[in-house]
């Protein structure tokens, strides 16, 4: 009877991973790169157990919709096409299962229009290229001196560049992985990730920007940070030193937030998310723009981040914001942060010359 429950849960995990495979791109509900908190594996402590069995946030087994403007009767059609397919293929095996899924991924394409098609197609080609369509992707080796302040962060980072270069300066954005993404060998397992192809999805493409994406197999370490954006400086006199900003999640929020405590006048602004904000040093933040986010279901995380906001405000800050997610835990909480309206134009507005600091 174990053994059948076993096989039963594993039968349900499996259709809705291959739901979500196949109905569309998925949308970043889960954590980046396997991401569940802001230690690295090797440092978090063991995952609450029930039953045997871990429990972590997800997707719950529904299909991930692609967002390409459905309409709530498009959205209840595809959820009850959705529900017959899984409970058929939940007793079918093997070949039949896969044909049914295929078969719920042509009836619920049938649903879309015209436009919703060619807006997925634009989706697809931004992710299954491993890179954003209107960018150029660099590989950069960072000198020896990034590598002598902090052995763990990768000699090698994905730099991605905007392929119509506009005139004047270009503001760089770094985007701090979490803790999945210490367990990965090298940088190629980053190419074309959720966080990329947020910023660069179609219709933030108003917005130009070079990206930094490295990688590091522990906690982040600011001065390592500092010194690979000198180097990008120097080599790239085409970045606005007074508009590099900052966005992590989960353990990237915390190295987001660290780097910032550590450096409040080398960012412009940050965006922290899913993350435990040290209050050490805050006076020296009061004017760093800050806008962080957390769910209500990650409790720890919600409660230092509404604390952390409180206290800077007492300080005198009027540049920071928070947005929490009601219900949303660690896992959900991303996706939810990077849907937020208005998120980018508020980034692209700040700048160090506009609060008079200098890096």
């Amino acid at each position: 009877m174990k053994r059948r429950r076993i096989a039963t849960f594993a039968t349900v995990f499996t259709l809705a991973l291959l739901a979500g495979m196949l109905v569309a791109e998925e949308t970043g509900d889960r954590p980046n790169s396997g991401d569940s908190g802001d230690k690295p594996e090797a440092q978090r402590p063991g995952r609450r157990q029930r039953g045997g069995r871990s429990r972590r946030g997800g997707t719950g087994g529904r299909v991930v919709l692609p967002d390409i403007g459905l309409t709530d009767a498009q959205k209840k059609e595809i959820e009850g096409i959705s529900k017959s397919a899984m409970a058929a293929a939940r007793d079918a095996k093997g070949e039949d299962r896969t044909a049914i899924m295929v078969k719920m991924k042509k009836d619920i394409y049938k649903l879309y229009t015209r436009e919703q098609r060619a807006k997925l197609q634009k989706i697809r080609q931004a992710g299954g290229s491993g890179k954003p369509v209107n960018m150029r992707l660099e590989v950069v080796t960072f000198p020896p001196n990034v590598q002598t302040a902090d052995s763990n962060m990768n000699k090698e980072a994905l730099f991605y560049h905007p392929i119509k270069k506009p005139e004047g300066k270009i503001p760089l954005i770094v985007l701090l992985h979490g803790a999945g993404g210490t367990k990965k060998k090298d940088i190629s397992a980053f190419k074309g990730n959720r966080d990329v192809k947020w910023v660069m999805e179609p219709k933030n493409s108003k917005y130009v920007t070079k990206i930094l994406v490295p990688h590091s197999r522990s906690h982040w370490n600011p001065d390592a940070l500092n010194k690979a954006v000198d180097y990008l400086l120097g080599a790239h006199k085409d970045i606005d030193k007074d508009r590099v900003y900052c966005i992590g999640y989960s353990l990237g929020g915390l190295g987001t937030w660290n780097w910032a405590r550590h450096s409040p006048k080398r960012l412009a602004a940050i965006v922290p998310v899913a993350f435990i904000a040290n209050q050490t040093n805050l006076k020296n933040m009061v004017d760093l723009p800050i806008w962080a986010m957390a769910g209500t279901g990650d409790r720890r995380r919600v409660g230092s981040v509404i604390a952390m906001a409180k206290a800077l405000k007492e300080l005198g800050s009027k540049v920071v914001r928070t947005t929490i997610f009601e219900g949303a835990n660690h896992a959900t909480t991303a996706r939810k942060a990077w849907a937020v309206e208005g998120l980018l134009d508020w980034l692209f507005a700040q700048s160090l010359k506009n609060r008079g600091g200098s890096p």
